[in-house]
């Protein structure tokens, strides 16, 4: 038995983030709408969303780059002014870029 489509589901998003969705999708030969239900198929037969949800990759601003970069400048100038050795001397301390990807913005700091 075939239902019929009759409900309209709308969305905001990026128009960049559309783009390169919709670049995707006409790859696997599938137009947006084709994709939202296939997604509300599969949420409603997993009995939620059909993927893990993660933050696999951070992505910060030129701003807060230039930020962490003063800190821990500041941060080694001390180190450096009681005597510590330069081994201990990170630019961005570790634990902030663990599984990182980091991509360096195009701008003038």
């Amino acid at each position: 038995m075939k239902t019929v489509k009759s409900s309209i589901v709308r969305a905001r998003v990026d128009d960049v983030l559309k783009a390169h969705a919709t670049a995707v999708l006409e790859s696997c030969g599938l137009d947006m709408s084709e994709a939202l239900r296939l997604f509300l198929v599969q949420v409603v037969s997993q009995g939620g969303l059909p993927f893990p949800v993660r933050q696999t990759v951070h992505i910060a601003s030129a701003k807060k780059l230039k930020q962490m970069k003063c800190a821990s400048q500041a941060r080694d100038r001390a180190l450096v002014a009681q005597g510590g050795a330069v081994d201990e001397m990170f630019l961005i301390r570790p634990e902030l870029v663990k599984r990182a990807h980091i991509t360096w913005p195009d701008v003038d700091l």
